[in-house]
């Protein structure tokens, strides 16, 4: 994630019309489903990520929140889409990561919450498990 410089912090709002067309397309596309989701700017920037156990409804509380007290709206006023990919758990998009080419320290830079040590930790017992199947 990216840490806001003074520059950025100048950035217009995301407008109202642009706020509800992404409203509409969570509504719309979003289930209540485990995933993770990112909210980007039109340059493809990530602002924030979380994940949710219920998608959908953790993706519909950022509208309701207030701006500019509440964090969510100041997260949600920032982005320009939301994207979201529905998986069990941060390591399972770790490997969804690593499938599609990108690194561990790509990985580790879109989800905050993992650690260095527990990626490694998990792939080296995937990979045990694996050759256990093999064998």
């Amino acid at each position: 994630m990216r840490s806001l410089s003074k520059l950025d912090l100048l950035r217009t709002p995301t407008s109202e019309a642009q706020l509800g067309a992404m409203q509409a397309y969570v509504k719309e596309r979003a289930e209540n489903r485990p995933g993770v989701y990112r909210m980007l700017t039109s340059a493809g920037e990530v602002v924030y990520v979380g994940k949710s156990k219920r998608l959908r409804t953790r993706l519909l509380s950022y509208f309701r929140c207030a701006f500019p007290e509440e964090k969510g709206a100041r997260i949600l006023r920032e982005a320009d889409r939301i994207e979201w990919d529905y998986t069990p758990s941060e390591f399972a998009a770790l490997l969804d990561f690593l499938e599609g080419g990108d690194t561990i320290e790509e990985f580790l830079d879109n989800y905050p919450g993992v650690t260095r040590e527990q990626a490694i930790a998990f792939l080296e017992e995937a990979g045990r498990a694996l050759v256990a199947k093999i064998a």
